[in-house]
């Protein structure tokens, strides 16, 4: 089943993410990269910083999509590549989004 081979590459995926290593594979890299950009601009408390990414995904419904990859890349220091190698990507930022606490689904508050 083809939905079962996405989750295995996601879980594949977010083990890389929790080294301190960049992946090799190009996707990988990039989630990579823009994780630890988000993780940087969250953290930021000064309104001053650069925070590229961040209005990237509120002007973009927090998706960064596959045409728009190559350009983020650059701003990354990653190598650039053709659009067919990225899969769309949704940020989940619930708390930055809404600027409040969201209570979680799965455990009522």
């Amino acid at each position: 089943d083809i939905d079962d081979e996405e989750e295995m590459d996601n879980n594949a995926e977010d083990s890389e993410l929790s080294s301190n290593e960049r992946p090799k594979g190009i996707m990988q890299a990039f989630l990579y990269e823009v994780h630890q950009r988000i993780r940087e601009e969250v953290k930021s408390t000064s309104r001053d910083q650069n925070n590229w990414l961040l209005r990237h995904l509120r002007g973009n419904d927090w998706w960064i999509h596959p045409h728009q990859m190559a350009k983020i890349a650059g701003k990354l220091h990653l190598e650039k590549h053709h659009q067919s190698y990225y899969k769309r990507i949704y940020v989940w930022l619930p708390d930055i989004r809404w600027e409040k606490s969201v209570p979680s689904l799965c455990c009522p508050a």
